[in-house]
């Protein structure tokens, strides 16, 4: 027998917006071989790849998961329908998975796509750090100006108009730094370089145009990495801080946004900076690369464990999250050897392994590499020798 409800919308399901402040509105259907149609409305001016898990019955013993993905913007309202056959719905929960590990463009450019100049820079500057704001502008943050001469210096470029505006400076100059935007505006600018290894950290209020000094409990220096997790702390790890040979370095800590205050984490053994660190889809930490195995960090209980082995030890890779939760690491240079490489691998965090993935066309170093909306990876820039670098 097939039991039949009325078409409802639940308004009460709306989800908040984790998908840059859009909307996930679901209206199910129940009859046999009924279709289970999924609303989804965004409000967002990207593209994003929404997925939800619809559980219905088959049988009054079995419950299955139909998981439906549709790439939607704002100007598009898209209803998915999957004919399955229905004997009785049961309470929905819907999941988004993945996120988008990204920032995504608003358009997919085409092969006539025209780069179009912008204004100039107010700063000349090298080494330095670029970060999108919640509005879509982006902070300009230091550099390296000219031979031995370092900027504390920030711009911001809007987009709209396309035009760069000084917008104060930090305490301290410096280059190959890291910047990270946190969940209440702020950025939070670590170490870097400037004549020597900097271990302070700083904190740029954007729409205060404010900046004030953090102290880190470790020095970071240059080649580390500072990543917002998914509760908006700021993991730190590892970094150079001295010329030549530093050896195994496991030094890492949280930075707390809400606090203000640096804690201890878990030691990572045998790390030292070069590495990569991506933030998988169910909030744990990806580090690949550099100098010690592939590892995963779990914050919520502040513990590593093993990632599999890779099949090329490589340090400066480049890392990104693919839309299945997958993590895609590319380039870099090799450990046991002055040479840039263009080999690619790929980890699967659902079966803990790595697999090898066809190259680049050519090596990259310190390159930059991009999710694009159709699930396509951009490589672009950096060298492919390392006197170049």
């Amino acid at each position: 027998m097939v039991e039949c409800i009325r078409r409802h919308t639940w308004s009460s399901w709306i989800l908040p917006a984790i998908f840059a402040g859009g909307f996930i509105i679901v209206a199910l259907a129940c009859r046999q071989l009924s279709p289970v149609v999924v609303t989804v409305v965004p409000i967002t001016v990207e593209p994003r790849l929404v997925t939800v898990e619809v559980p219905y019955e088959v049988t009054r013993m079995i419950t299955k998961k139909q998981r439906i993905t549709q790439e939607v913007t704002r100007q598009t309202v898209v209803e998915i329908i999957q004919t399955v056959e229905v004997t009785r719905l049961v309470p929905v929960t819907l999941t988004p998975f993945p996120p988008s590990p990204l920032p995504l463009p608003t358009t997919t450019p085409s092969p006539t796509t025209q780069l179009s100049q912008g204004n100039r820079l107010n700063v000349p500057r090298t080494l330095h750090t670029a970060t999108i704001l919640a509005d879509g502008r982006v902070l300009i943050i230091g550099g390296y100006t000219a031979p031995n001469t370092d900027t504390a210096s920030i711009e911001i470029y809007n987009p709209t108009d396309r035009t760069f505006r000084l917008s104060g400076s930090l305490r301290d100059a410096r280059h190959d730094h890291s910047a990270t935007h946190l969940l209440d505006g702020r950025v939070l600018v670590i170490a870097g370089y400037a004549g020597y290894w900097l271990s302070n950290a700083e904190l740029y209020d954007p729409s205060a145009n404010v900046t004030t000094r953090t102290l880190p409990i470790y020095s970071h220096g240059v080649e580390h990495t500072a990543t917002r997790l998914n509760d908006g702390r700021v993991l730190v790890i590892a970094g150079a801080t001295r010329s030549g040979s530093p050896g195994p370095d496991d030094r890492v800590e949280n930075f707390d946004p809400r606090t203000n205050n640096w804690q201890r984490a878990a030691p990572h053994v045998d790390i030292e900076g070069s590495h990569t660190a991506t933030v998988l889809t169910d909030g744990r930490v990806l580090v690949a690369g550099g100098n010690a195995d592939p590892s995963i960090y779990n914050p919520s209980n502040d513990t590593w464990q093993p990632a599999g082995e890779l099949f090329t030890d490589r340090w400066e890779p480049m890392a990104v999250q693919l839309f299945d939760g997958r993590v895609l690491l590319a380039g870099g240079r090799l450990r046991t050897e002055e040479r840039v490489i263009q080999s690619v691998e790929i980890y699967d965090p659902a079966n803990d392994t790595w697999r090898q993935a066809a190259s680049t066309s050519q090596p990259h170093y310190r390159g930059t590499m991009t999710l694009l909306s159709d699930g396509r990876v951009l490589v672009a820039g950096g060298s492919r020798l390392l006197d170049n670098a």
